[in-house]
Protein backbone atom coordinates (compact mmCIF):
# COMPACT_ATOMS: atom_id res chain seq x y z
CA UNK A 1 0.00 0.00 0.00
CA UNK A 2 1.52 3.33 -0.96
CA UNK A 3 0.28 7.02 0.86
CA UNK A 4 1.02 9.80 -0.50
CA UNK A 5 0.48 11.69 2.75
CA UNK A 6 -0.08 11.32 6.25
CA UNK A 7 -1.36 14.04 8.66
CA UNK A 8 -1.29 13.46 12.59
CA UNK A 9 -2.60 16.46 14.39
CA UNK A 10 -3.21 15.52 17.94
CA UNK A 11 -2.49 11.85 18.27
CA UNK A 12 0.53 8.96 17.71
CA UNK A 13 2.00 7.54 14.61
CA UNK A 14 3.74 4.27 15.32
CA UNK A 15 5.95 2.00 12.96
CA UNK A 16 6.20 -1.28 14.66
CA UNK A 17 4.87 -2.78 18.12
CA UNK A 18 5.47 -0.39 20.83
CA UNK A 19 4.15 -0.70 24.20
CA UNK A 20 2.94 2.00 24.95
CA UNK A 21 2.50 0.93 28.52
CA UNK A 22 6.46 0.15 28.90
CA UNK A 23 7.77 2.44 31.94
CA UNK A 24 10.01 5.72 31.23
CA UNK A 25 7.58 6.21 27.96
CA UNK A 26 5.13 9.20 28.64
CA UNK A 27 1.90 9.66 27.33
CA UNK A 28 2.04 13.08 25.68
CA UNK A 29 0.06 14.36 23.57
CA UNK A 30 1.02 17.72 21.57
CA UNK A 31 1.01 18.21 18.21
CA UNK A 32 1.93 14.34 17.09
CA UNK A 33 4.54 12.09 18.29
CA UNK A 34 6.39 9.99 15.70
CA UNK A 35 7.75 6.41 17.00
CA UNK A 36 9.82 3.37 15.27
CA UNK A 37 11.22 0.69 17.63
CA UNK A 38 13.10 -0.55 14.68
CA UNK A 39 15.94 0.70 12.55
CA UNK A 40 15.34 4.43 10.83
CA UNK A 41 16.98 5.30 7.87
CA UNK A 42 17.14 8.94 6.92
CA UNK A 43 18.51 10.25 3.73
CA UNK A 44 20.75 8.80 1.05
CA UNK A 45 21.48 5.34 1.70
CA UNK A 46 24.38 4.22 4.61
CA UNK A 47 27.78 3.25 2.99
CA UNK A 48 28.55 -0.47 4.32
CA UNK A 49 24.79 -1.14 6.00
CA UNK A 50 23.42 -0.50 9.18
CA UNK A 51 25.55 1.86 11.97
CA UNK A 52 22.85 2.32 14.63
CA UNK A 53 19.37 2.26 15.10
CA UNK A 54 18.58 5.82 13.66
CA UNK A 55 21.18 6.18 10.29
CA UNK A 56 21.52 9.62 8.81
CA UNK A 57 22.96 9.64 5.35
CA UNK A 58 23.87 12.29 2.57
CA UNK A 59 20.57 14.36 1.96
CA UNK A 60 18.99 13.21 -1.30
CA UNK A 61 17.64 16.02 -4.08
CA UNK A 62 14.76 17.50 -3.04
CA UNK A 63 13.02 19.07 -5.95
CA UNK A 64 16.38 20.09 -7.72
CA UNK A 65 18.13 21.57 -4.55
CA UNK A 66 21.00 19.84 -3.27
CA UNK A 67 21.53 20.10 0.79
CA UNK A 68 24.71 21.04 2.29
CA UNK A 69 23.81 18.83 5.67
CA UNK A 70 22.89 16.06 6.60
CA UNK A 71 21.71 16.97 10.25
CA UNK A 72 20.93 20.72 11.50
CA UNK A 73 19.54 20.55 14.77
CA UNK A 74 19.06 24.42 16.03
CA UNK A 75 17.61 24.06 19.91
CA UNK A 76 20.09 22.58 22.69
CA UNK A 77 20.85 19.18 22.24
CA UNK A 78 21.88 16.66 24.97
CA UNK A 79 23.74 13.18 24.28
CA UNK A 80 24.05 10.55 27.36
CA UNK A 81 26.69 8.03 26.00
CA UNK A 82 29.61 7.95 23.91
CA UNK A 83 29.75 10.09 21.09
CA UNK A 84 31.83 9.34 18.28
CA UNK A 85 33.07 11.90 15.93
CA UNK A 86 34.45 11.17 12.63
CA UNK A 87 35.01 14.36 10.94
CA UNK A 88 33.85 17.94 11.57
CA UNK A 89 31.21 19.62 13.98
CA UNK A 90 30.27 22.59 14.12
CA UNK A 91 28.86 23.62 17.19
CA UNK A 92 26.26 26.62 17.14
CA UNK A 93 24.46 26.60 19.97
CA UNK A 94 23.97 25.02 23.52
CA UNK A 95 25.39 21.01 23.39
CA UNK A 96 25.76 18.81 26.47
CA UNK A 97 28.04 15.77 25.76
CA UNK A 98 28.14 12.77 28.57
CA UNK A 99 31.43 11.05 26.70
CA UNK A 100 32.93 12.16 23.99
CA UNK A 101 35.46 9.97 21.61
CA UNK A 102 37.33 11.86 18.44
CA UNK A 103 38.39 9.43 16.49
CA UNK A 104 40.34 10.64 13.62
CA UNK A 105 41.23 14.79 13.69
CA UNK A 106 38.94 18.34 14.89
CA UNK A 107 39.82 20.79 11.92
CA UNK A 108 39.28 24.11 13.66
CA UNK A 109 39.48 26.46 10.35
CA UNK A 110 38.34 29.91 12.32
CA UNK A 111 38.67 29.74 15.89
CA UNK A 112 36.62 28.34 19.09
CA UNK A 113 35.57 30.82 21.71
CA UNK A 114 35.72 28.85 24.92
CA UNK A 115 33.38 31.64 27.61
CA UNK A 116 33.55 28.70 30.61
CA UNK A 117 34.95 25.42 30.46
CA UNK A 118 35.54 22.45 29.05
CA UNK A 119 36.11 19.26 31.08
CA UNK A 120 37.11 15.87 29.13
CA UNK A 121 36.58 13.23 32.15
CA UNK A 122 33.57 11.29 31.14
CA UNK A 123 31.54 13.52 32.33
CA UNK A 124 29.25 16.57 31.38
CA UNK A 125 30.54 20.20 30.63
CA UNK A 126 30.54 22.24 33.34
CA UNK A 127 31.15 26.23 34.12
CA UNK A 128 34.70 26.31 36.14
CA UNK A 129 36.37 22.89 35.91
CA UNK A 130 39.28 21.71 35.84
CA UNK A 131 40.39 20.48 32.38
CA UNK A 132 42.32 16.99 32.47
CA UNK A 133 43.26 15.08 29.03
CA UNK A 134 44.82 11.44 30.42
CA UNK A 135 46.21 11.05 26.78
CA UNK A 136 48.18 13.50 24.21
CA UNK A 137 47.70 16.56 22.84
CA UNK A 138 49.15 17.56 19.27
CA UNK A 139 48.88 20.93 18.34
CA UNK A 140 50.49 21.98 15.10
CA UNK A 141 50.17 25.99 15.44
CA UNK A 142 50.44 28.41 18.32
CA UNK A 143 49.10 27.98 21.42
CA UNK A 144 48.30 31.55 23.68
CA UNK A 145 47.23 31.28 27.02
CA UNK A 146 46.17 34.12 29.04
CA UNK A 147 46.40 32.15 31.95
CA UNK A 148 48.88 30.32 33.94
CA UNK A 149 50.27 27.05 32.36
CA UNK A 150 52.06 24.69 34.49
CA UNK A 151 53.28 20.98 33.71
CA UNK A 152 55.80 18.81 35.69
CA UNK A 153 57.42 19.03 32.52
CA UNK A 154 57.76 20.17 29.00
CA UNK A 155 59.24 18.16 26.08
CA UNK A 156 60.36 19.44 22.54
CA UNK A 157 63.14 21.27 20.66
CA UNK A 158 61.54 24.51 22.89
CA UNK A 159 65.54 25.95 24.36
CA UNK A 160 64.87 25.37 27.85
CA UNK A 161 62.53 22.11 28.19
CA UNK A 162 63.24 18.78 29.26
CA UNK A 163 65.41 16.71 27.23
CA UNK A 164 66.80 19.85 25.51
CA UNK A 165 69.78 22.14 26.01
CA UNK A 166 69.06 24.46 28.83
CA UNK A 167 68.03 27.81 27.06
CA UNK A 168 69.04 31.38 27.38
CA UNK A 169 67.19 34.93 28.00
CA UNK A 170 67.25 37.46 25.26
CA UNK A 171 66.20 39.78 23.29
CA UNK A 172 65.83 40.42 19.56
CA UNK A 173 65.47 43.48 17.28
CA UNK A 174 65.93 44.77 14.05
CA UNK A 175 69.59 46.47 13.42
CA UNK A 176 69.47 49.78 13.99
CA UNK A 177 72.32 50.64 11.32
CA UNK A 178 71.84 47.91 8.83
CA UNK A 179 68.91 46.51 7.12
CA UNK A 180 68.28 43.26 6.30
CA UNK A 181 69.66 42.32 10.00
CA UNK A 182 68.93 42.01 13.33
CA UNK A 183 71.01 41.78 16.55
CA UNK A 184 70.20 39.29 19.61
CA UNK A 185 72.02 39.83 22.94
CA UNK A 186 71.46 37.21 25.74
CA UNK A 187 71.16 37.90 29.17
CA UNK A 188 73.95 37.69 31.77
CA UNK A 189 73.75 34.44 34.13
CA UNK A 190 74.97 33.84 37.52
CA UNK A 191 74.82 32.43 40.89
CA UNK A 192 73.40 35.28 42.47
CA UNK A 193 70.59 37.73 41.84
CA UNK A 194 72.74 40.21 41.06
CA UNK A 195 71.56 43.78 39.36
CA UNK A 196 73.89 46.97 38.47
CA UNK A 197 75.01 50.69 37.45
CA UNK A 198 77.46 51.83 35.56
CA UNK A 199 78.69 55.12 34.36
CA UNK A 200 81.75 57.69 34.30
CA UNK A 201 83.15 59.48 37.63
CA UNK A 202 84.78 63.40 37.01
CA UNK A 203 85.89 65.89 38.94
CA UNK A 204 84.01 63.89 42.22
CA UNK A 205 84.71 61.66 44.48
CA UNK A 206 80.83 60.42 45.46
CA UNK A 207 79.15 58.08 43.60
CA UNK A 208 75.13 58.13 44.63
CA UNK A 209 73.29 55.25 43.99
CA UNK A 210 69.94 54.81 42.80
CA UNK A 211 67.32 55.91 45.65
CA UNK A 212 65.71 52.50 45.06
CA UNK A 213 68.81 50.23 45.79
CA UNK A 214 67.96 51.07 49.70
CA UNK A 215 65.43 48.30 49.74
CA UNK A 216 66.21 46.28 46.65
CA UNK A 217 70.46 45.84 47.70
CA UNK A 218 72.19 44.16 50.25
CA UNK A 219 74.64 47.06 51.22
CA UNK A 220 76.91 44.03 52.27
CA UNK A 221 77.21 42.65 49.07
CA UNK A 222 78.20 46.01 47.36
CA UNK A 223 81.27 45.37 44.89
CA UNK A 224 83.03 48.56 43.02
CA UNK A 225 84.89 48.47 39.73
CA UNK A 226 87.15 51.79 38.80
CA UNK A 227 89.19 51.89 35.48
CA UNK A 228 90.73 55.28 35.30
CA UNK A 229 90.32 57.61 32.58
CA UNK A 230 92.68 59.72 30.49
CA UNK A 231 95.94 59.49 32.70
CA UNK A 232 97.42 56.59 34.83
CA UNK A 233 95.48 57.35 38.76
CA UNK A 234 95.77 55.57 42.11
CA UNK A 235 91.94 55.24 42.67
CA UNK A 236 90.11 53.29 45.36
CA UNK A 237 87.17 52.97 47.63
CA UNK A 238 87.01 54.99 50.62
CA UNK A 239 83.94 53.92 52.03
CA UNK A 240 80.54 52.52 50.76
CA UNK A 241 77.74 53.56 53.21
CA UNK A 242 74.12 55.80 52.99
CA UNK A 243 73.34 54.62 49.65
CA UNK A 244 76.86 56.38 49.04
CA UNK A 245 80.40 55.14 47.45
CA UNK A 246 83.25 57.09 48.49
CA UNK A 247 86.07 57.45 45.97
CA UNK A 248 89.62 58.90 46.19
CA UNK A 249 93.06 58.75 44.06
CA UNK A 250 96.07 58.36 46.24
CA UNK A 251 98.03 60.36 43.68
CA UNK A 252 96.36 63.41 44.39
CA UNK A 253 95.35 64.63 41.09
CA UNK A 254 91.57 65.21 40.06
CA UNK A 255 89.18 61.73 39.87
CA UNK A 256 88.20 61.08 36.12
CA UNK A 257 87.00 57.12 35.63
CA UNK A 258 84.26 54.81 34.52
CA UNK A 259 83.07 52.61 37.44
CA UNK A 260 80.45 49.38 37.39
CA UNK A 261 78.78 48.87 40.65
CA UNK A 262 76.92 45.41 41.28
CA UNK A 263 74.68 44.39 44.24
CA UNK A 264 72.94 41.49 45.45
CA UNK A 265 68.98 41.78 45.71
CA UNK A 266 67.48 41.68 49.46
CA UNK A 267 64.25 41.14 48.90
CA UNK A 268 64.23 37.76 47.69
CA UNK A 269 65.23 34.47 48.52
CA UNK A 270 68.91 33.67 47.94
CA UNK A 271 69.53 31.40 45.19
CA UNK A 272 71.19 28.05 45.49
CA UNK A 273 72.86 27.35 42.49
CA UNK A 274 72.98 23.48 42.99
CA UNK A 275 71.27 21.01 44.27
CA UNK A 276 70.08 17.20 43.86
CA UNK A 277 67.19 16.80 41.49
CA UNK A 278 65.61 15.40 37.77
CA UNK A 279 63.41 18.76 37.67
CA UNK A 280 62.96 21.84 39.06
CA UNK A 281 60.15 20.69 41.10
CA UNK A 282 63.28 19.25 43.00
CA UNK A 283 64.50 22.78 44.15
CA UNK A 284 64.84 22.84 48.08
CA UNK A 285 64.03 26.30 48.33
CA UNK A 286 60.94 28.68 47.41
CA UNK A 287 59.99 27.94 43.61
CA UNK A 288 57.25 30.78 43.81
CA UNK A 289 59.50 33.37 43.62
CA UNK A 290 61.76 32.31 40.36
CA UNK A 291 60.47 32.47 36.83
CA UNK A 292 61.93 29.20 34.81
CA UNK A 293 62.16 29.29 31.21
CA UNK A 294 60.54 26.39 29.71
CA UNK A 295 59.32 24.73 32.85
CA UNK A 296 56.54 27.42 34.28
CA UNK A 297 57.96 30.79 32.71
CA UNK A 298 56.44 33.95 34.78
CA UNK A 299 54.13 32.01 37.14
CA UNK A 300 55.00 34.38 40.04
CA UNK A 301 52.19 36.48 42.05
CA UNK A 302 52.30 40.32 41.04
Amino acid sequence: MSIKNVQVETGKLSVGNRDWTKPGIPDVLGNGELTCPGISIFGDSIAGGFKAAVNIGPPLANLGKTLPNSLWVEGNSVFIGMVENFGLTFHFGMTTLYGVTVKNALSLKNGVDIKNAIGLANGPVQDNTTHTIGGSLTVGGVIAAGCTVTAPKFFGSVAGCVGVPAGCKAFDIPHPTRKEKRVRHICVEAPTADIYVRGRLKDNNVLELPEYWKGLVDPESITVNLTPNDVHQELFIKSIENNKVTVFNNSAAPINCHYVIYGERIDVEKNIPEYEGKTPTDYPGDNSQFSIAGYHYDTRKQ
